[in-house]
């Protein structure tokens, strides 16, 4: 079964290499989060050395303290002094069990924080991935004996991987499988037959014909510095055989040699050539091709080593990850590339009869399974190329918890409004309370308008110019009068409308504004003024009508904090100022 890439070009290795991705990125990460607990765990030990450390000080000097309270006893009695003795060695054993429950909690602590950080979870990520898969470019290599007596098979297949990763898996054979058992030779070949050195029936030594055909193959050795196997007359009892071995290390030559009851070699392996080694050459790649199907079958770790060093004996398994993430990253990246449809990783398998399937993984998926890792952890993934990066997650640690906003800017300060353009505008739009900007220095005071001004309808206001407050940072603009205070609250009680009468400013007159947003302040003008109301209204049947024109101009202008108040006017429409 042939497999293509995502573009139907052809796809280097015969694996579904969606599945071995996948399976190999949970085992990645399943060791970096040991390494993880290895690291959460060490300092946790520190911490509870020196607390406990601390803990085993003040019992001591506690102990110190005691003994030397209770130690003169010249000046007591017999009595007194039996009790104080009573009293020494009761303290000596509370503080002993003390010294002892220090060392209790201190050690449990560092026991609890290591759970999850022995052999067994390193182990369990390694098997869980090399059970069902194999990295890109895995050698197989294959031990088999056949069992003696009512012993059962024995076999155990070996890989060896890219950064001199190998592993050492058992084999559980089905009952049913040819190689549950010992092999005869001539199911395999048929009649087979050799010449060799052997003894006739007087004793004597001469060449003769062996017929492999009648022996039984009881031991197989397929690695990486041998390649033999055993030959014996009966399948489970100890008999009298031949070895036959076609590679030793990297010298590749075909060698027989007898072997005796127990197995001992007899005398120096001879070899073997032409047609003879033919025979045995053919023998063991029928060997290969059936015993060959046991490699599926591998079921449990037995061992594990990274470059020559057992797994579980190294400093961090993080290791261990990168190994796995090298070997796989960049056929990841060579199917993100062949992709056609974008965040996918592709392969297509080739069924026959014109017909192809199509496996896929997301890459959002792989990403997902990093979301638990650290920081400095998951960036050893960034060797796959993939688009995007898994969120934070806060119990890493390594990332605050807290999110961060952009700091909204102050609203600038209100100023009053007059009541009758405060009744025309809709609610004020709440703000963040902000600081007021500095103010000027109060300039001289201006002379006042004309006393006598037409009373207008509310409704009837010119437009008011306005002038743009600059920042604090910038020298203030001159004015013609200073501006009323910002914190200035306009009275609780307001006159109705109809009862209010309002002049007209003088068009020579400059009003300082804030000029804001239409966000911040609504449309309306204002006018920097506010006019304090009158005592409590009387009935409007009996209230007399003001007959006198308003004085506007004592209204807008603001006298200087240096001038004498001006006196109270009289009238039944009480207008009173307020200055800043």
């Amino acid at each position: 079964m042939r497999y293509l890439y995502g573009d139907s070009t052809t796809f280097p290795i015969n694996q579904n290499f969606v599945d071995t991705a996948a399976a190999a990125t949970d085992s990645a990460v399943a060791l970096l989060r040991v390494d993880e607990l290895m690291i959460r765990a060490e300092k946790v030990a520190e911490e509870a050395a020196c607390v406990g450390q601390s803990e085993l000080t003040d019992i001591n000097q506690l102990a110190q303290r005691v003994e030397r309270a209770l130690a003169s006893r010249d000046h007591l009695s017999k009595a007194t002094a039996k009790v104080a003795e009573q009293v020494t060695s009761g303290a000596r054993g509370q503080f002993e069990r003390a010294r002892e429950g220090v060392a209790a909690w201190r050690e449990g602590t560092i026991r609890k924080a290591r759970r999850g950080t022995g052999p067994a979870a390193i182990m369990a990520p390694i098997q869980s991935f090399m059970a069902s898969h194999e990295l890109p470019y895995t050698t197989w290599g294959l031990r088999w004996r056949a069992g003696r007596g009512d012993e059962a098979v024995q076999a155990q297949v070996y890989a060896i991987m890219q950064r001199a990763l190998t592993a050492t898996l058992g084999v559980d054979i089905p009952l049913r499988h040819p190689w549950a058992q010992a092999v005869k030779v001539a199911q395999l070949e048929g009649t087979l037959a050799i010449q060799v050195m052997g003894k006739n029936w007087l004793g004597r030594s001469q060449v003769r014909d062996e017929h492999l055909d009648r022996y039984y193959i009881t031991a197989v050795t397929r690695t990486t510095e041998r390649e033999c196997l055993v030959l014996q007359k009966k399948p489970r009892d100890p008999s009298p055989g031949l070895r036959i071995s076609l590679r030793e290390g990297d010298k590749k030559r075909v060698t027989i040699v007898r072997l005796d009851e127990q197995g001992t070699q007899l005398g120096e392996p001879a070899a073997l050539h032409g047609m003879d080694a033919t025979l045995l050459t053919r023998l063991w790649e029928r060997v290969v091709d059936t015993i060959i199907d046991l490699v599926p079958l591998r079921s449990k770790l037995l061992a594990a080593s990274l470059y020559g060093k057992p797994v579980v004996d190294l400093d961090t398994p993080a290791t261990i990850a990168v190994a796995i993430i090298a070997a796989v990253a960049p056929l990841v990246r060579d199917m993100q590339r062949h992709s056609r449809t974008p965040g996918e990783l592709q392969l297509k398998r080739d069924l026959g009869d014109g017909r192809r399937e199509e496996l896929f993984i997301n890459q959002t998926d792989l990403l997902d399974k990093l979301a638990k890792l650290s920081a400095k952890h998951r960036a050893l993934f960034d060797t796959f190329g993939l688009e995007g990066l898994p969120a934070i997650d806060s119990r890493s640690g390594d990332v605050p918890t807290e999110a961060l906003e952009e700091p909204v800017p102050p609203a600038p300060p209100s100023i009053p409004v007059p009541l009758a353009v405060r009744a025309l505008e809709p609610p004020p739009v709440p703000s963040q309370p902000a600081p007021a900007p500095s103010q000027p220095a109060p300039a001289p005071p201006q002379p006042a308008p004309a006393p006598s001004q037409p009373v207008i309808a509310p409704s009837q206001f010119p437009p008011v110019p306005t002038v743009a407050l600059p920042m604090p940072s910038a020298p203030p603009p001159k004015r013609h009068s200073a501006p009323p205070p910002a914190s200035f609250l306009p009275p609780p009680s307001v006159p109705p409308r109809s009862s209010r009468r309002t002049s007209v400013p003088p068009k020579s007159m400059v009003v300082p504004t804030v000029q804001a947003s239409e966000s911040t302040f609504p449309p309306p003008p204002r006018v920097p003024v506010d006019v304090t109301p009158a005592p409590p209204r009387r009935p409007a049947s009996v209230r007399p009508a003001i007959k006198a024109p308003i004085d506007v101009g004592n209204i807008f202008s603001l006298p200087s904090p240096s001038a004498p108040p001006r006196p109270r006017r009289s009238g039944r429409a009480d207008l009173r100022v307020v200055n800043g």
